[in-house]
Order: structure tokens, then sequence, then C-alpha cells
């Protein structure tokens, strides 16, 4: 996977996560703002996507993709 889909792919993850967390905070108030709730629910999805990015990020600093030499005929 190349970088920009990977960024796309983690970002979308991401920002998805964070979109169903705030629906469910909306739609469920009585117990959503617990910090119980949050640290089995939630937290594990987030630095799950959050650790995912960063992996991926930290491997393309170190080893950047390496461009394709053109074809000698």
């Amino acid at each position: 996977m190349d970088k920009k889909t990977f960024k796309l792919f983690t970002l979308l993850g991401l920002s998805v996560i964070l979109g169903l967390h705030f629906f469910e905070i909306t739609t469920n108030e009585s117990y959503s703002f617990s910090i119980a709730y949050f640290m089995f629910e939630w937290l594990p999805l987030y630095l799950a996507w959050g650790m995912l990015f960063t992996i991926g990020y930290r491997q393309w600093q170190r080893n950047p993709p390496l461009k394709k030499k053109a074809a000698l005929l």
C-alpha cells in the first residue's frame, strides 16, 4: 500500500470511529460519559487506529518508498 492510500485509510478509520462515538454520545446519554465505559468500549479502538497510523508513518520516514527505475529496452 502506498503512503497516500495508507494515510487515507487510517484517517478514514479514525474519522468513522470518532463519528460513531459522537453519535452514540448523542443517542445514549445515560452511560456514555462514564470513564469505565470509554476505557473498555472506545479507547481500544482509538489506540488501535492511532498505533496503525503511527507505525506506518514512522516506517515510511525510515524507509521511503523506492522509485522505480526506467526499464531498459
